[in-house]
């Protein structure tokens, strides 16, 4: 079993319904990704453009890249008209090989 992160980069299908957007993130996307196995928590970015950038911590890479595809594919993952397709959202599946941390780091 190999914690990691799913890193993924989406944005609003038009400037007039980022609100709809980051609604539909928060009260359906969300809930949907951290019902799936392997997914633990996620945190939401503001990378102050176009482009929203969320990090799904991952207790197991493999069960959560399975679980995931079984939803997209299955249907049972929405895939709302707010969220812009051309370009696709931008999904990359990271496993964890070092942690550092700060405390371990002060001499």
């Amino acid at each position: 079993m190999a914690a990691g992160v799913l890193y993924v980069e989406t944005a609003p299908a038009s400037p007039d319904q980022v609100g709809e957007y980051h609604r539909w993130y928060a009260d359906v996307h969300v809930p949907e990704m951290l019902r799936l196995a392997g997914i633990s928590s996620v945190r939401r970015f503001d990378t102050g453009g176009e482009t929203y950038v969320a990090i799904y911590e991952l207790d197991d890479v493999e069960t959560a890249q399975s679980a995931l595809q079984e939803a997209l594919t299955s249907g049972t993952m929405s895939r709302p008209a707010v969220t812009r397709s051309d370009p696709p959202p931008t999904m990359r599946f990271f496993t964890t090989f070092e942690v550092f941390r700060a405390a371990e780091q002060a001499g």
